[in-house]
């Protein structure tokens, strides 16, 4: 099926006139005017939420986490609660009071609508009426974050409570490259300008990086420009000492406090359910991915141990030393790392042997 484009209904001249509004190209020869305002004119506004303080009304939330951590649930999670008006836990761990229901655009690149969002959606009781999804074009591409147009006409049409991009960099568009600022702030920019106009909420889901860093708020995929930019952040995870807890935390919050961890369950039989107030920590659900690196550091030590006992009496086979390393469970990447960075030097010897052997040796 063809995604209808409702852009196509609009003349040159709307086309200009919308995207200039969003922030796009300026149409030609346009002069920009500088508005100054004094503060003495702004009237204070509370902060509008759609789950307090999770996710703010008219602004960017994140939510990142592993493959694993069950990031779509937790968003269609959020999407049923909107749907029906219920569902959205308070800070003591229990169902907050009924709201008025609202409509979601849930956006989705990785999971088929048919075999596992609809799915999804009926086990966590959602309306599904008021859930809507925009079909890839016939080329397979799917709408961009950059066509500012298009998705502020969507948004017009079904006048969504919530956004959600499911994954963000699956939608950033051709040529964007997430690690880069200056390319995704542009569409940072437009994203945060449609859920201003629009009063509603965007989330966007989000991996993370395979490489450790030393603080949570850094490992999401992409530019930091990402975290900047959104008033929210919300790491999903599981407890590396029990994967049978699972928890949402909160990472950033530039507009409330900091709320409590939210713990969920997820599984084969039972699905997706919110588990109340969870003990679990941001250092908790990255706690894996340090036994991971200390996993791969006593790899490394063993292996070094290795080619220091094998070369002791002099320059050995590299052939031989592959083999005796696979003998004593060493991997041959993990064998390579450590000869790199242990002092082991390898020298040809004729045409094809090559031997391994302690630097000095040489």
């Amino acid at each position: 099926m063809d995604r209808l484009s409702v852009v196509d209904f609009l003349s040159k001249q709307e086309k200009e006139e919308l995207l200039a509004e969003a922030g796009g190209e300026k149409k030609k020869h346009r002069t920009r005017q500088a508005t100054i305002v004094s503060l003495a004119d702004v009237e204070p506004e509370e902060v509008p939420w759609l789950w307090e303080p999770y996710i703010p009304l008219s602004k960017l939330t994140i939510l990142e986490g592993d493959p694993a951590a069950g990031k779509t649930f937790v968003g269609l999670a959020i999407a049923s609660a909107i749907s029906n008006g219920r569902g959205l836990l308070a800070q003591d761990g229990r169902p907050g009071p009924p709201f008025v229901p609202g409509n979601v655009l849930y956006l989705t690149a990785e999971d088929g609508l048919a075999d596992t969002i609809r799915p999804r959606l009926d086990s966590l009781g959602a309306d599904v009426k008021r859930v809507f999804s925009v079909l890839p074009a016939a080329d397979g591409e799917n709408v961009s974050l950059a066509d500012v147009v298009e998705l502020d006409l969507i948004a017009a049409q079904i006048k969504p409570r919530l956004i959600v991009i499911d994954p963000l960099q699956a939608y950033l568009g051709a040529g964007i490259d997430m690690h880069r600022a200056n390319e995704t702030r542009p569409v940072l920019s437009r994203l945060a300008w449609l859920a201003e106009k629009h009063k509603c909420a965007v989330l966007c889901l989000r991996h993370l990086t395979k490489a450790p860093t030393g603080r949570a708020i850094y490992r999401g995929m992409g530019s930091i420009d990402f975290t900047a930019a959104a008033r929210s952040v919300l790491l999903a995870g599981v407890d590396p000492a029990d994967e049978g807890r699972r928890a949402l935390v909160q990472i950033k919050s530039s507009l409330a406090p900091i709320g409590v961890a939210i713990g969920y369950t997820l599984t084969q039989k039972e699905g997706f359910l919110w588990a109340g107030v969870s003990s679990l920590t941001k250092g908790d659900l990255l706690a894996g991915d340090r036994i991971l690196v200390d996993e791969e550091k006593t790899a490394l030590r063993e292996a070094c141990d290795f080619l220091q006992d094998i070369l002791a009496d002099g320059p050995v086979d590299s052939k031989q030393i592959k083999k005796e390393a696979r003998k004593a469970g060493i991997a041959e990447k993990t064998l390579h790392r450590a000869k790199s960075q242990c002092g082991i030097t390898a020298k040809k010897i004729g045409h094809e042997k090559w031997v391994w052997q302690l630097e000095e040796a040489f």
